[in-house]
This record gives structure tokens, sequence and C-alpha cells, in this order.
């Protein structure tokens, strides 16, 4: 049997244990069947460690498959200071791309400053792409918003910044950010920059606040959450890292962000937060009452949240203090939640965690009483 002569289901079968670059380059073109099974194969390139794409192969990518489908890419994703230099001059043709992620690489501390200079010229070609709809960058300089600022995105929706140390400001020169923006996911050093980040973006909808690496707090800024919120996820907690312990948040500064939270929503107008529907608490253990202050205060004064999700060390713990937060409430308040999701932090891997956690005895019992 030659072939050609494979039901379509096979041929699929077949080609999804071939890399990307081999499978186009064997098959493009053949007929307009073998075309027509190919073409959703170009609409994602992932270039990344995890594909594991050998020299070749990247070599393919860029002599073969990019001339045929650069069109038909939605979702790149790269990583590494090589592939910066390769990709810069052809990326502003991926004319419908929409999703770019750029993943962490590991390199040496003497490589940063040529990595920088490499990821700086290859966002400012990137950002010549007006499709583009979600931004990730895994491992971002200061310098990205700036580019941001001179950019031509005006479709852009999601962005995602991961900063090494965090960011701990917003400097005069980013003056404007596409205005599209509605979903933002950001790694913080400090509470400096959200004051102005809020205002560059008024439409965000959701908001993810990471607090791994926290450092220096002003507690005077006055500002306010975004008037069309209705996601907040604020994640925090002692995380270990044994190569950088110093970048580690220590309570007490987890506690003056928090502190410093509060006295933000209690100067901010009741209607603020009547668009906020969900709210994720993240590690929720380790910050003990000050994170039921906080929580109480959201449902206090966000009549629409109907979804809570809790992430935690100790489930025992969590939903007797979860408990304590809903007595008060009023009827009307309690009614209003309709979703509430417990989940186990662990640093095994999802099913690992599974396994190996032990229930609390009266675990159900407790948490039927919610």
């Amino acid at each position: 049997m030659y072939l050609e002569q494979l039901p379509d289901e096979l041929l699929l079968f077949i080609f999804g244990y071939l890399q990307k670059c081999d499978l186009f380059y064997a098959f493009s073109q053949l007929n307009r069947r073998f075309q027509q099974i190919l073409d959703p194969y170009s609409y994602t390139i992932d270039l990344t460690e995890k594909s594991r794409p050998s020299y070749r192969q990247f070599r393919l990518f860029l002599d073969y498959v990019l001339p045929l489908y650069r069109r038909n890419i939605r979702l790149l994703k790269i990583s590494g200071q090589h592939q910066f230099q390769l990709l810069k001059n052809q990326i502003n043709s991926f004319s419908n791309l929409q999703t770019l992620v750029i993943e962490e690489e590991d390199c040496e501390e003497d490589e940063f400053d040529s990595i920088k200079d490499d990821q700086h010229n290859f966002l400012h070609e990137a950002f010549e792409v007006p499709s583009l709809i979600s931004l990730t960058v895994s491992f971002a300089w200061n310098d990205v918003l700036t580019l941001l600022t001179n950019s031509k995105l005006s479709k852009l929706v999601n962005l995602n910044l991961f900063y090494f140390c965090g960011l701990s400001d917003v400097i005069d020169e980013v003056s404007h950010l596409p205005t599209s923006i509605t979903c933002l996911k950001v790694a913080l050093a400090s509470v400096t920059p959200l004051p102005k980040l809020f205002r560059l973006m008024p439409h965000l909808i959701s908001i993810n606040l990471l607090m791994i690496t926290f450092d220096g707090l002003i507690l005077n800024n006055a500002w306010e959450l975004p008037e069309k919120l209705e996601e907040l996820y604020l994640e925090f907690g002692q995380y270990k890292d044994e190569d950088q312990p110093e970048v580690q948040p220590k309570m007490n500064v987890i506690k003056m962000f928090l502190e410093c939270f509060k006295e933000k929503l209690r100067l901010s107008d009741k209607t603020k937060f009547l668009n906020l529907r969900r709210i994720y608490m993240y590690h929720i253990e380790a910050l003990q009452i000050d994170v039921l202050w906080l929580l109480s205060l959201f449902l206090q004064r966000s009549p629409n949240v109907n979804f809570l999700h809790v992430t935690t060390t100790n489930t025992e713990k969590a939903i007797k203090q979860i408990e304590q937060i809903i007595m008060p409430l009023t009827k009307a308040q309690k009614n209003q939640i309709t979703h509430f999701e417990l989940s186990v932090f662990s640093d095994e891997d999802e099913q690992a965690a599974i396994k190996n956690y032990h229930y609390h005895p009266t675990f159900f019992s407790e948490l039927s009483k919610l």
C-alpha cells in the first residue's frame, strides 16, 4: 500500500510522531490533500527547548518552512539568544501572528548584557506586527514597556511580563501603552509601578500580580483598581529557591504589601469593585490573618463576586479560615458565591501531589459547611 492510499486518520496518527519541520519538509506541496492536512500544523510553531528542535530542524524552519508558511503562523514560541538573532529580520513579516511567547533559557550572568541587546532588537521588530493579540516574555528587561510605548500593537489584549527580579518602577519614557490591553500578568519587586500601570491600561479586566521577588515598599502612593476589573489574582508566599534565597519574599514584606493594599481599598469608592467577579488567593496559609482581612474586605466591597479560588499547603486550616470569613457575611453575600475551588500547593508535579496528599479526616464534612 502506498502512503497516499492511507486514510486521513492514519496519516494524522503518523504525523503526530514527527517533528513539524521534518513533516513540512517531507510532505509540503505534494498535492492538495496533503496540503490541507498540513496547513493546521503550521498555525502553532514551538522552537523552545520543550519541543527540542535540533539545529538541523531549526535551519529547516528558517530556510524551508518560513517561506511557505509564514502567513499561516498564529502562535510562535521561541527561546534563546540565537533565535533572537536569526528571527529578528523575519518576525515583522509574520502578518497573521496573534500570540508570541518568549521563554526563558538558562544562561550565565556575564551573558545578560548581550542577551538584553538581542531581545531588545527582536522585540523592536516584533512590535511592528499589528495582528499581535497576546505577548508573553518570561525573562523581561525594563525596556519592554518602553518598546511597547512606540509599538503598533493596537490589538494587544494579553500582556504577560516576568521580570528576573520583579518590576520596581515604570520610567517616565513609558508615556502610553496600547489601550486595548485588558489582561495583565506581571512580576513585581515593589508596589510603586501599580499606579502608573493602572493609569496606562485603564481598561484592565483581569490582573495577575506575582509577588515572588518583592522588596522595598512605598506606602503613600494613591491608586485604585481599574473600574472594569473582573478578575484579581494575587500570588504570594514562601518559595524554595536554594540558588536565589536573597530574592525570596520575607513575611514582613508581604504583610506590608497587604497592609498597603488594604489601605488603598479602604480609600477606594465602592463602585470600583462592582465588576469584580473572580478572586484568586495563592498560598493562603503563609499569610494567616493578613489574607483573611484582605479576602474579607474584597467580599464585603465587591457585591458581584461569585468565584473564589484558594491554593494552600494546608486544606484543614484553609477551610476553617474561609469559614471565619464567610460567617459574618449577610445571607445575600453568601449566596452570591456560587463557585469555590480549593487547590493544594506542592513542589511536586500535579499527579504526584494528588497521589501523595493525605486529606484530614473531617475534610469533606467541613467543606460541606461552607
